[in-house]
């Protein structure tokens, strides 16, 4: 049986990409610098809060380079049609095991140019970003405001989000974090946008067309949550009621065993102990928000057996995108 072959580049030397006629030479000083930068980490990402343009991003978040396809053969030297492994141009690394198609094409780092100095002149602010998943994920937020929802500061805050290995467009998300617990309220609502694909055709005109959406969807979005907290706060939840949603959300399974039951009941026994102790939550009364606001709690700040940078890199990216247990108990406590 023949074994497939990653392409592979001389990372002794410094490594060469031709753009625009112009060969780009990375020193050993860029290459170490721009990895040490990818590994600092202020929680999640690079604080990019003293940038001014999305180069000075770049730069301090180490993700000043480039990505090539790179053809996939087998071990009897035949290519692998439709198979093309992602490589960094920066030091050789092979971002994914995964392949993408020949249709798959790139869009490099600095690109999102075109979006990001949009926001800045719209006066979106650098907050933090950088990559994760070894740079098969580049992400960068954007500040938009504080605002108060309920009583409760919130940080209001715009993502870029663009994976190098085929998965999705390149997207821009709204995100809404409680700051006094640092939860993120991230749902999906209907008639409002809070995740979208934007479309990258390398002029000016595109780049304020997109900034200026991202914002009007920020804003609307803002707004509707807003309401939404509202109608939640206003719905009285009983003590079977939040019993009920806890048991929705953190279902037994189909011929469960005695092992996963207890570990369902421990996870249940944690959310129902923030809604009904969580101090911060105390304010909301027994309330349907109140009841959001804990499973909020309980995604964002996952009890896991072992913290690594894989894990905690996993966690970020499903409370970026959305998480699903929030987003499901969003939509029976509407539905309430």
């Amino acid at each position: 049986m023949s074994i497939i072959t990653f392409p592979t580049l001389d990372v002794a030397a410094t490594e060469e990409r031709v753009e625009n006629n112009v060969v780009r030479v990375y020193t050993q000083q860029e290459i170490d610098k721009s990895l040490s930068k990818e590994h600092r980490r202020t929680g999640f990402g690079c604080d990019i809060t003293g940038c001014t343009t999305f180069q000075d991003i770049l730069n301090e978040t180490g993700t000043d380079w480039h990505v090539d396809k790179q053809p996939v053969y087998l071990g009897d030297g035949r290519q692998v049609p439709n198979n093309w492994a992602i490589i960094r141009d920066m030091d050789g690394k092979i971002l994914s095991t995964q392949t993408v198609s020949d249709q798959f094409a790139p869009l490099q780092n600095d690109e999102l140019s075109e979006i990001a100095d949009g926001l800045i002149s719209e006066g979106a602010k650098p907050y933090r970003g950088g990559s994760y998943h070894g740079g098969a994920n580049i992400w960068y937020e954007f500040d938009l405001s504080d605002t108060n929802i309920l009583g409760d500061p919130h940080k209001h805050s715009l993502i870029i989000l663009n994976s190098h290995i085929g998965k999705g467009s390149v997207m821009i998300m709204d995100t809404l974090m409680r700051i006094v617990c640092s939860n993120q309220m991230n749902v999906a609502m209907k008639g409002t946008d809070r995740k979208w694909a934007i479309v990258h055709k390398g002029n000016m005109q595109l780049k304020m067309t997109e900034a200026q959406r991202a914002i009007m969807n920020a804003n609307t979005y803002l707004e509707a949550y807003k309401a939404t907290a509202r109608d939640l706060q206003r719905k009285t939840l009983t003590a079977g009621d939040v019993r009920a949603l806890t048991e929705v959300l953190l279902p037994y399974g189909k011929d469960a065993k005695d092992t996963h039951i207890s570990l369902v009941n421990e996870r249940r026994a944690r959310l129902t102990d923030l809604y009904y102790n969580k101090e911060d939550l105390k304010d909301f009364g027994s309330t349907a928000y109140r009841f959001l606001s804990a499973v909020a709690d309980y995604t964002s700040h996952p009890v896991l057996k072992r913290h690594t940078k894989t894990s905690n890199e996993a966690n970020e990216h499903r409370i970026m995108t959305g998480d699903p247990m929030l987003q499901n108990a969003y939509k029976h406590l509407i539905a309430a």
